[in-house]
């Protein structure tokens, strides 16, 4: 049997490791810090640490204060990769005192925070999520009560009225209440907790009738194309649910393609992040929706979740934050990237 020391575990850890001397000189670096910062051609073998982190002065202050003062320090949301390619990291510095009280070395600790600030934000959303549809469904109810009485004083004033003007002006009061009314009602729905009919299902199934169902519209100018992996497990989940999500994704890209483009929908199992829950990891399945239309500036990227905003007209601005909902109840989570003269990618993870 093989003997477990110290190497074998550090070795082990899914954070990259580095122990370095006072002069800078690498005595250990665990697999995970050589394939990570290796594949960014970011280190070679005769780097020191100091080397290894000349362009970036907050990491090299703390090394020198580590060596110095013999204290710990933590770095939050560090972009250690040009261009932030692999996204923020946190960085833990300490020093390894002998027995002695002797200095030994400098270890610094690396945790990948690209996946967990996904969730951190999502976990935000939802905070604001619950407290908006409290909100939102007590104002709907307030409301409905008063348009009740506009609408029936509005028919009681046109059965009365002669002049087609005012008969007019009464039709359109009636149909301004009919369309909050509705709108109301739609928000209703929203704010209200939807109870899920969970079951296996098969994703990529889900897709291929939607793109069958979605050819007929626009065939002319529209091409999907599906790449979905065809070793994908089922997952639970309420598939009249799901349906509403893809297919409202879908007619969002149909509908931001002016002339002629592509709708590509795939399906993949992620690979470099997964769900902690209480009593196993959870690993994600991701669904891309993603089209070559004119794409969503890029100050309007944080505000299409909001409920009611729009720049469709007629539009309520309850679709994407209906989805959203949806795959937050489903334990997933929604996001999107885009670029204008482009296109847009929307995509959806849910847990297997």
């Amino acid at each position: 049997m093989e003997s477990i020391t110290l190497d074998l575990f550090l070795n082990h850890l899914r954070n990259a490791v580095v122990i370095a001397q006072a002069d800078g000189k690498i005595l250990f670096k665990n697999t995970v810090f050589s394939a990570f910062f290796t594949r960014e051609k970011f280190f070679t073998s005769h780097d020191s640490i100091f080397d290894l982190f000349s362009d970036h002065p907050e990491v090299l202050e703390a090394l020198h204060k580590v060596i110095d003062l013999r204290g710990s320090y933590y770095l939050r949301d560090v972009v250690l990769f040009k261009g932030g390619k692999n996204g923020p990291m946190d960085v833990e510095l300490f020093p390894l005192i002998g027995s002695d009280g002797l200095f030994l070395a400098i270890s610094m600790l690396f945790r990948d925070r690209s996946g967990l600030v996904r969730f951190e934000e999502q976990e935000r959303r939802m905070e604001r999520r619950h407290y908006l549809d409290a909100l939102s469904s007590g104002l709907a109810h307030e409301i409905k009560n008063p348009l009740s009485g506009i609408k029936g004083a509005s028919q009681m004033l046109k059965n009365e009225l002669k002049e087609e003007e005012w008969v007019a002006l009464a039709d359109i009061i009636q149909k301004e209440v009919t369309r909050v009314d509705r709108l109301l009602t739609d928000l209703l729905d929203f704010s209200k907790p939807k109870i899920l009919d969970k079951k296996r299902v098969n994703l990529n199934q889900i897709l291929n009738d939607l793109i069958a169902l979605q050819k007929t519209v626009a065939a002319e100018r529209i091409h999907y194309l599906a790449e979905f992996d065809p070793s994908l497990p089922p997952v639970q989940a309420d598939e009249a649910a799901l349906s509403q999500v893809f297919l409202n994704l879908i007619k969002n890209a149909r509908q931001s393609i002016e002339e002629e483009g592509k709708i590509i929908l795939r399906s993949r199992m992620v690979t470099d992040f997964g769900v902690r829950t209480r009593d196993k990891k959870r690993q994600l399945i991701a669904v891309e929706i993603e089209d070559t239309g004119v794409g969503i500036p890029a100050d309007n990227l944080p505000k299409i979740f909001f409920p009611f905003y729009t720049t469709k007209t007629g539009g309520t601005g309850l679709g994407l934050p209906l989805c959203q909902k949806i795959v937050e109840e489903h334990e997933g989570d929604i996001q999107v990237k885009s670029e204008v003269g482009k296109g847009t990618l929307f995509t959806v993870y849910l847990p297997v």
